[in-house]
């Protein structure tokens, strides 16, 4: 199924939310859905931009169900992305849920929430600690206010002591836009 959200990048309301279903044979593509945007057109003195998300949720082989998040698009397009929806500190905080061996026996899994007060673009996740290594089973996230995200760190090697929060180092379009302008 493919999962459309559109979402106001000020106040992070969702605006229009579908579903769509779809069967596809592998190899092959097709034309899931067309989306209206006539709502979301306003008049000429709005200012407001549209962040427009997609998740394809793919039922595989082996009852594995994947999940795939395309690049946000904005809309209207008349910027990649609109700066001054990222001049507001979205507040993006972390959580350690558990710490466990991985799967594969091989080295520990950090199971993470993250979430935030407002619409944050392109958020990274790295640690601070140069012992903690590994690579996050996702990064370079979209958040949306009120939805916290569930990410893995597959570490490597020996576990550290201590994971703690504060460890995490965190950076979105915010801190880019905050540099850049000054």
């Amino acid at each position: 199924e493919l999962r459309v959200k559109t979402v106001d990048t000020r106040s992070g309301q969702t605006l229009l939310e579908s579903i769509f279903a779809f069967s596809l044979k592998a190899h092959d593509s097709m034309s899931v859905a067309k989306i209206d945007t006539s709502r979301l057109r306003g008049d000429s003195l709005t200012a407001t931009s549209y962040l427009i998300l997609a998740t394809a949720v793919i039922d595989g082989f082996d009852d594995k169900q994947q999940v795939f998040e395309m690049l946000p698009q904005t809309f209207p397009t008349r910027d990649a992305f609109p700066i001054e929806s990222f001049l507001t500190d979205p507040k993006i905080s972390t959580k350690i849920e558990r710490v466990e061996v991985s799967r594969d026996g091989h080295g520990y899994d950090i199971h993470l929430s993250v979430s935030s007060e407002a619409v944050a673009g392109l958020v990274w996740l790295d640690w601070k600690q140069d012992e903690i290594k590994g690579h996050f089973g996702d990064n370079a996230l979209w958040l949306l206010p009120g939805h916290a995200k569930s990410i893995i760190y597959h570490g490597t090697g020996r576990r550290p002591d201590a994971i703690l929060e504060s460890d995490l180092q965190i950076k979105s379009l915010f801190d880019v836009v905050r540099r850049s302008i000054g």
